[in-house]
């Protein structure tokens, strides 16, 4: 437990993880609760097509066309696949993307027209794929943008297509390619 609660963005530890004890794999992201200190946070809103506000916490399982440009809080994406349609998804406030896709059914972040960004502004991007995470392809490019560098943890594969991030650049564990 914490002498002092931690400051929650949008009820989440901003560098948060809550993980399985048996594995140590992150499942959820983190929050403060004064029974166990650090807990599951569990109040997700799913990501709709458009009209995402940047201070709510949204998960996705399954396919989504975007039909706007949309911020969110943080995203937890799980067997999700994504199509940006040309337009910006931008994480900002925790800055906080967990994948926890199956083996057999990775995520992705692609386009379908345009050349989009994955935004994450000034923020550090923190980036956790326990699997594959794919953000565009050769012939359709998804840009991963931001100043903030990028702090990419958990045992899987991100999958970058183009990438104009500055700052430091931190594979915790799993690969970054």
């Amino acid at each position: 437990r914490f002498a002092t609660a931690p400051t929650l963005t949008n009820g989440i530890i901003a560098s948060g993880l809550y993980a399985n004890s048996t594995t140590g794999v992150a499942e959820d992201l983190a929050t403060h609760t004064t029974a166990e200190g650090i807990g599951r946070f569990s109040t997700y809103t799913t990501l709709p097509a458009s009209g995402a506000v940047n201070t709510t916490n949204y998960n996705l399982s399954g396919p989504l066309a975007m039909t706007a440009a949309q911020a969110v809080n943080a995203i937890k994406l799980t067997d999700a696949a994504i199509d940006l349609a040309g337009n910006t998804l931008s994480v900002t406030g925790a800055g906080a993307l967990l994948v926890t896709s199956a083996a057999s059914n990775p995520s992705t972040i692609t386009t379908t027209t345009g050349t989009p960004d994955l935004a994450f502004g000034t923020a550090p991007a923190r980036i956790t794929v326990n699997t594959t995470l794919t953000v565009g392809s050769v012939a359709n490019p998804v840009r991963l943008t931001g100043s903030g560098g990028l702090n990419k943890t958990g045992p899987g594969t991100l999958e970058v297509s183009s990438s104009t991030l500055s700052g430091a650049l931190n594979v915790s564990e799993g690969t970054y390619r």
